[in-house]
């Protein structure tokens, strides 16, 4: 299928229309609770949810990847919204069973499973739990059999190829994640003759961040492919395919949102095929995303503690960056650092535009927001929001390098016309006193 050239592109939520309502509650969240603080808004992600259902069609339901935000209150939230989550550590499968999800809604994956976190996973009877290695097949083989238990596993796929368009790719190198396609069919027998194994579906996914919506048609033309010869592969009934999102939001500027909308002819192409699959009775099909549910409903916001001149360069030192937002920072992959879409909050009428360098409170020359960005003059008090901020935030920094206090984290309901904020913070501070 090809598609024809939109005449128009999705609004995102980091857009300049976007920026008012962002600006209002950026300032009331600040004033009442403090900086720096990471602002969510469930308003963004029910729609994004909605976005998502529309265009891919039933059987198809949302898994949500927990690493991307494991906020307890987010994970509460979600229960009932989306289908599933996926986890990748034992912690997570704790966390998403204190959060009220049922363990049949829980799959786990994660390349380095130990023996402690296998056994834990069968005695909670997972809904599922993914294999990406031979080896580890035998472990959780041999731990269910001394668990008395039959195991449902699915095999993770490393494709060989990967498709192009992706920041982040996967595949088509060597990884440690997944069952290299071109082992698969020697893997699929050796773990039909497990005796405490029992192979019911696959998982695969080629990379991450992709913002072409043709390249994001082609990923998934690709996955079915590879499920569908997996399947006949497997010779008895498969129930359940997984399928790594990988789609893309708009970090920078000039970057451009997905259509997700344009996808649904194609995924209801493979919806139709699936059904007239041999080998596919009626299965459940998961659609594994975290940056893309999550990431533009959330900005991080931080204070404007003073600017300074340093060899004819005008730099803004602010109450957090790096310890609080490593991604912003350039530190979650890419070559080069660009800089995320920012919101400054001034109590002022900017006079004149600058060129700034944007730094936080470390004392280490990678704690840059950003190297170069212009935008209206900044003064010490002054607010900087740095969108697409929902995913990889808090829980992916080194929140206690140098032993500042972590980021609030505050969530807005949005309730007749009006806005309700919710503290919903649970990492603490090991440098608080007691």
């Amino acid at each position: 299928m090809t598609f024809d050239h939109p005449t128009s592109r999705p609004t995102s939520a980091c857009s300049n229309a976007a920026n008012a309502a962002w600006s209002q509650i950026v300032g009331e969240v600040a004033a009442r609770f403090g900086t720096p603080v990471y602002i969510y808004r469930p308003a963004l992600i029910e729609k994004r949810i909605g976005e998502i259902t529309g265009a891919f069609p039933a059987p198809f339901a949302i898994s949500f990847a927990v690493k991307s935000n494991p906020n307890p209150w987010l994970l509460s939230w979600l229960r009932g919204r989306i289908g599933a989550v996926d986890v990748s550590s034992g912690g997570e499968v704790a966390l998403a069973l204190r959060c009220g999800w049922p363990a049949d809604k829980i799959t786990f994956t994660g390349p380095a499973k130990t023996e402690a976190e296998i056994e834990a996973a069968v005695k909670t009877n997972v809904g599922g739990l993914v294999v990406e290695s031979l080896d580890e097949a035998h472990e959780v083989d041999r731990i269910a059999g001394a668990c008395g238990h039959h195991q449902r596993i699915l095999i993770r796929i490393a494709p060989a190829e990967a498709e192009p368009g992706f920041a982040v790719r996967i595949a088509g190198r060597p990884s440690q994640f997944g069952i290299d396609e071109a082992e698969l069919s020697a893997a699929i027998a050796t773990i039909n003759g497990c005796a405490n194994l029992m192979l019911d579906g696959f998982h695969a996914y080629t990379g991450a961040q992709c913002q072409e919506d043709e390249a994001i048609a082609a990923h998934f033309r690709t996955l079915w492919r590879l499920f569908r010869e997996a399947v006949h592969l497997a010779e008895h009934p498969i129930s359940e395919l997984i399928f790594g999102g990988g789609m893309g939001i708009p970090y920078h500027d000039g970057d451009v949102a997905l259509d997700i909308p344009r996808l649904q002819p194609v995924m209801r192409e493979i919806v139709d095929e699936i059904a007239a699959e041999p080998g596919l009775e009626a299965p459940k099909l998961k659609l594994e995303i975290g940056r893309y549910l999550v990431g533009e409903s959330g900005l991080y916001v931080t204070r404007v503690v003073r600017t300074k001149v340093s060899m004819g360069s005008d730099i803004v030192l602010c109450d957090g960056g790096l310890n609080h937002n490593l991604g912003a920072c350039g530190h979650l992959g890419g070559i080069a650092h660009r800089h995320y879409r920012m919101l400054p909050v001034r109590a002022h009428e900017p006079a004149v535009e600058k060129t700034y360098r944007i730094v936080g409170p470390l004392c280490t020359t990678i704690d840059t927001l950003a190297h170069r960005v212009t935008m209206g003059e900044l003064h010490a008090g002054d607010l900087i929001g740095v969108h697409c901020s929902g995913a990889y935030g808090p829980s992916a920094s080194p929140l206690n390098f140098i032993s500042y206090e972590p980021p609030k984290e505050i969530a807005v309901l949005e309730e007749d016309g009006g806005h309700k904020f919710e503290d919903i913070t649970w990492m603490k501070s090991p440098f608080a006193a007691t």
